[in-house]
Protein backbone atom coordinates (compact mmCIF):
# COMPACT_ATOMS: atom_id res chain seq x y z
CA UNK A 1 0.00 0.00 0.00
CA UNK A 2 1.18 3.38 -0.94
CA UNK A 3 1.18 6.26 2.08
CA UNK A 4 -1.50 7.81 1.46
CA UNK A 5 -3.73 5.14 1.36
CA UNK A 6 -2.54 4.20 4.77
CA UNK A 7 -2.99 7.67 6.00
CA UNK A 8 -6.38 7.43 4.96
CA UNK A 9 -7.34 4.44 6.86
CA UNK A 10 -6.32 7.25 9.93
CA UNK A 11 -10.18 9.18 10.73
CA UNK A 12 -8.25 12.44 11.18
CA UNK A 13 -9.07 16.26 10.24
CA UNK A 14 -7.61 16.78 7.07
CA UNK A 15 -5.14 19.39 8.49
CA UNK A 16 -3.44 17.35 10.86
CA UNK A 17 -2.92 14.36 8.39
CA UNK A 18 -1.47 17.28 6.42
CA UNK A 19 0.53 18.62 9.59
CA UNK A 20 1.46 14.47 10.67
CA UNK A 21 2.56 14.10 6.75
CA UNK A 22 5.16 17.14 7.09
CA UNK A 23 6.41 16.48 10.21
CA UNK A 24 6.50 12.45 8.87
CA UNK A 25 8.66 13.75 5.46
CA UNK A 26 10.87 15.94 7.63
CA UNK A 27 11.75 13.13 9.44
CA UNK A 28 12.44 10.40 7.40
CA UNK A 29 14.35 13.55 5.54
CA UNK A 30 16.40 14.55 8.26
CA UNK A 31 17.48 10.90 9.51
CA UNK A 32 20.94 9.68 8.98
CA UNK A 33 20.19 6.44 8.20
CA UNK A 34 19.69 6.48 4.63
CA UNK A 35 22.61 8.69 3.71
CA UNK A 36 24.87 6.40 5.99
CA UNK A 37 23.57 2.89 4.20
CA UNK A 38 23.97 4.73 0.53
CA UNK A 39 26.94 6.02 1.27
CA UNK A 40 28.71 2.73 3.09
CA UNK A 41 27.50 0.54 0.46
CA UNK A 42 29.01 2.47 -2.21
CA UNK A 43 32.26 2.68 0.04
CA UNK A 44 31.47 -1.42 0.02
CA UNK A 45 31.45 -1.32 -3.96
CA UNK A 46 34.31 0.54 -4.32
CA UNK A 47 36.46 -2.21 -2.20
CA UNK A 48 36.92 -0.23 0.85
CA UNK A 49 35.72 -0.91 4.25
CA UNK A 50 33.14 1.52 5.81
CA UNK A 51 34.27 3.52 8.43
CA UNK A 52 33.26 3.61 12.35
CA UNK A 53 32.61 7.21 11.05
CA UNK A 54 31.36 8.18 7.84
CA UNK A 55 32.14 11.39 5.66
CA UNK A 56 29.34 13.50 7.83
CA UNK A 57 31.79 13.16 11.15
CA UNK A 58 33.64 15.71 8.82
CA UNK A 59 30.43 18.25 8.61
CA UNK A 60 29.67 18.69 12.21
CA UNK A 61 30.51 22.67 12.81
CA UNK A 62 31.29 23.59 16.39
CA UNK A 63 29.17 20.58 17.67
CA UNK A 64 26.09 20.83 15.46
CA UNK A 65 25.37 17.86 13.14
CA UNK A 66 25.11 18.28 9.72
CA UNK A 67 21.88 19.71 7.56
CA UNK A 68 20.56 16.96 5.47
CA UNK A 69 21.44 19.07 2.53
CA UNK A 70 25.05 18.60 3.07
CA UNK A 71 24.59 14.71 3.73
CA UNK A 72 22.96 14.39 -0.16
CA UNK A 73 25.77 16.54 -1.51
CA UNK A 74 28.03 13.83 0.20
CA UNK A 75 26.25 11.04 -1.21
CA UNK A 76 25.67 12.33 -4.44
CA UNK A 77 28.80 13.17 -4.92
CA UNK A 78 29.96 9.19 -4.10
CA UNK A 79 27.60 8.01 -6.48
CA UNK A 80 28.56 10.09 -9.21
CA UNK A 81 32.07 8.94 -8.58
CA UNK A 82 30.80 5.60 -9.44
CA UNK A 83 28.89 6.05 -12.31
CA UNK A 84 25.45 6.27 -10.58
CA UNK A 85 23.86 9.72 -11.94
CA UNK A 86 20.58 8.20 -12.14
CA UNK A 87 20.46 7.38 -8.56
CA UNK A 88 21.47 10.72 -7.76
CA UNK A 89 18.72 12.35 -9.20
CA UNK A 90 16.07 10.59 -7.03
CA UNK A 91 17.21 13.02 -4.13
CA UNK A 92 16.26 15.74 -6.70
CA UNK A 93 13.18 14.40 -6.95
CA UNK A 94 12.66 13.54 -3.28
CA UNK A 95 14.03 16.21 -0.90
CA UNK A 96 12.07 19.68 -1.22
CA UNK A 97 14.38 22.16 0.72
CA UNK A 98 11.44 24.36 0.89
CA UNK A 99 9.34 21.71 2.36
CA UNK A 100 11.84 20.61 4.78
CA UNK A 101 13.08 24.43 5.90
CA UNK A 102 9.35 25.57 6.39
CA UNK A 103 8.46 22.70 8.71
CA UNK A 104 11.55 23.26 10.60
CA UNK A 105 11.00 26.66 11.56
CA UNK A 106 7.51 26.38 12.05
CA UNK A 107 6.80 28.54 8.69
CA UNK A 108 3.79 27.29 6.71
CA UNK A 109 -0.08 27.42 7.56
CA UNK A 110 -2.62 24.87 6.50
CA UNK A 111 -6.27 26.02 5.14
CA UNK A 112 -8.65 24.55 3.11
CA UNK A 113 -6.90 20.92 2.84
CA UNK A 114 -3.79 22.61 1.62
CA UNK A 115 -0.15 23.81 3.22
CA UNK A 116 0.77 27.00 2.40
CA UNK A 117 4.76 27.44 2.76
CA UNK A 118 5.53 30.63 3.94
CA UNK A 119 8.98 29.75 3.99
CA UNK A 120 10.99 32.80 1.25
CA UNK A 121 7.17 33.01 -0.68
CA UNK A 122 3.55 31.57 -0.09
CA UNK A 123 3.86 28.10 -1.89
CA UNK A 124 0.74 26.02 -2.08
CA UNK A 125 1.44 21.64 -1.38
CA UNK A 126 -1.27 19.37 -1.01
CA UNK A 127 -1.64 16.30 0.68
CA UNK A 128 -1.54 14.21 -1.99
CA UNK A 129 1.92 15.67 -3.00
CA UNK A 130 3.39 15.25 0.25
CA UNK A 131 2.31 11.58 0.23
CA UNK A 132 3.61 11.23 -3.24
CA UNK A 133 7.38 12.41 -1.58
CA UNK A 134 7.11 10.06 1.24
CA UNK A 135 6.33 7.43 -0.64
CA UNK A 136 9.36 8.07 -3.07
CA UNK A 137 11.08 8.27 -0.25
Amino acid sequence: RDFESLFNILILRSETKIRLALVLYVHIMESDFMYRTILYLLITIEGGIPPDDSDFCKLYKKGRPPSAQSKIKVVTRKLKANQCEDLSKIFDEIFDFKIRNAVQHADYIIFDGKSRLKHKGLEEITFEEISMKISKS
